[in-house]
């Protein structure tokens, strides 16, 4: 079974998100609302995908994918997708890339365009 984490700070968003994770059904889901508290899940569970939201308290979205990168703690690096509902332009997606995500996906993100994209990450066949 593939590990999912979602890091986003809007309690809303990520249960919505986790929903949609769910209703695959072939997912194990882990989240959190803090990218410093997600860390340590993320280093121990090592997660096949993360998706985080940009903005977080404590440490962004873009420095958490770019620790994230540099880390040599992983077996398998994880594919990364950031998220936005504020930053939109083309300038935050090269720099979403730039640090290491795979995907910039911007809010409000449908059901089957955040669930092709993770087929597609994780090599399932899927398309976006």
């Amino acid at each position: 079974m593939k590990k999912i984490m979602v890091i986003d700070d809007d309690v809303a968003v990520l249960k919505t998100l986790e929903s949609y994770l769910k209703s695959v059904g072939k997912y194990r889901i882990f989240t959190s609302t803090d990218g410093m508290a997600a860390l340590e899940v993320i280093y121990s569970e090592e997660p096949d995908l993360i998706i985080i939201d940009v903005i977080l308290p404590k440490i962004d979205g873009f420095s958490l994918a770019t620790r994230i990168r540099n880390s040599t703690a992983f077996e398998k690096m994880p594919h990364i997708i950031l998220i936005s509902g504020i930053l939109r332009d083309n300038a935050y997606v090269n720099e979403a890339l730039q640090r290491g995500a795979d995907l910039y996906l911007k809010k409000p993100i449908m059901p089957q365009e955040l669930l092709s994209a993770v087929s597609l990450l994780l090599m399932e066949g899927g398309s976006i």
